[in-house]
């Protein structure tokens, strides 16, 4: 899935990083504010990304 074309738009296109407790690195990625980004198994938006 290519980083490079996580959606961005006026609302809800934020994102959070976090450390899980298994030490791996974990990005969430908004879904500008579109459900079918999130539902879209093709896009990186709306999505926890490990």
């Amino acid at each position: 899935m290519p980083l490079d074309q996580i959606p961005s738009g006026n609302v809800y296109h934020s994102g959070r990083l976090k450390i899980g407790p298994d030490d791996k690195l974990y990005a969430a990625t908004g879904d500008t504010s579109d459900a079918d980004i999130a539902q879209d198994t093709a896009s990186p938006g709306g999505k926890n990304l490990s």
